[in-house]
Formats: structure tokens, C-alpha cells, sequence
């Protein structure tokens, strides 16, 4: 997973010794391309799922999902030059509840202003920014098997979401700088 690869956007929380909340966060540069892929209901993805790079299976079924998901990030954005992506985030049992997800997005998305990404993305079961592109579960199969199924959060779709960054004030003048230089 790309969050893996990069340590500065990425956010770990500690009590003490004890991780409590991972927030895996990647930066995507893309080109200008506008072109986008077209999807097809009826398609089998178990070639994606058995070529992952992951040892366990289960793994790859979720990178090829996500993968799938954002084939046409750059179209879906508005041809976005520079794209923060929430890659993986998770709260200890422990923590759940008390507002620490809430934070690590919050905290992401600063990250993201700082970093001079013009938007934000994630894939996840749950509604949360702007819906950009929603794939129902039963159309994501290994070997014409429904992947996804029984979730404990009861979700039926993947949803890839995302947010325009509006620019500070501080970026803009930053900006207009260098258009004079």
C-alpha cells in the first residue's frame, strides 16, 4: 500500500508504548490525462487478486478493490495535479469513540493544505466527504464469487471520496509571487 512508502504523510498515534491509531496517507501526482476507464458490472477481477504483491490473499482482494477504485482518481477529481490519499486508517477498540478518527482526518487534511495537494481522497464503506465514484460489493468477484460479503459495518459499497482543497490565503499570495518573479 502506497501509505506504506510514505512515512512524512502518515500519522501514528501512542499511549504510552501502545500504538492506538494508525492513519496511512500517500501523496499521487498524476498527469493531466482525462481519459477514463469504462466499468463493466459483469467483471471477474480474480487475475488482479491472484497477481497482488501480498502474501495473503484476503490483502489482495482489498488492494485490487481499492486499486479498481482508483483507476480514474485523476478524471474523478477534476484532473487534479497533486492528490492526498488516506490510504488506511484504524483506531484501537480501546480509543474508538472518543473522537481520535476524527482527529487523524482532521490532522490528514491539514497535512494535505501543507503539502500543496489541491484535493483529498480515500476509499471506505462508510459515507463521509463527497461520494465520487460507489461500487456495489456484489460486482467485485474472485473466480465469479462475491468478495465482499457480511461486513461487519453492514456496508454493500466501496465509495471512493474526496474533497476539493480550497487554498489559504497564505498559499495565494505565495502564488502571486511568483507570478511576479
Amino acid at each position: 500500500m502506497s501509505g506504506l512508502e510514505d512515512e512524512k504523510s502518515s500519522i501514528v498515534v501512542f499511549d504510552g508504548e501502545e500504538v492506538v491509531a494508525v492513519c496511512l496517507n500517500a501523496i499521487k501526482h498524476c498527469s493531466t490525462s482525462s481519459d477514463t476507464v469504462s466499468f463493466d458490472p459483469h467483471r471477474d477481477y480474480s487475475t488482479e487478486i491472484s497477481n497482488g504483491t501480498y502474501e495473503r490473499e484476503n490483502a489482495n482482494k482489498l488492494a485490487a478493490f481499492v486499486q479498481v477504485m482508483e483507476q480514474d482518481l485523476a478524471f474523478l477529481t477534476g484532473n487534479s495535479k497533486k492528490i492526498f490519499k488516506i490510504d488506511v486508517l484504524c483506531v484501537s477498540k480501546s480509543c474508538q469513540g472518543q473522537g481520535v478518527g476524527r482527529k487523524l482526518v482532521e490532522k490528514s487534511l491539514e497535512n494535505a493544505v501543507n503539502e500543496g495537494c489541491d484535493y483529498v481522497a480515500t476509499v471506505a464503506t462508510a459515507a463521509g466527504l463527497n461520494i465520487l465514484l460507489e461500487m456495489p460489493f456484489f460486482c467485485f468477484r474472485n473466480n465469479g464469487e462475491v468478495v465482499f460479503e457480511n461486513l461487519r459495518d453492514g456496508g454493500i459499497s466501496g465509495k471512493l471520496m474526496g474533497k476539493r482543497i480550497a487554498k489559504s490565503e497564505k498559499n495565494e499570495e505565495e502564488e502571486e509571487e511568483e507570478d511576479l518573479r
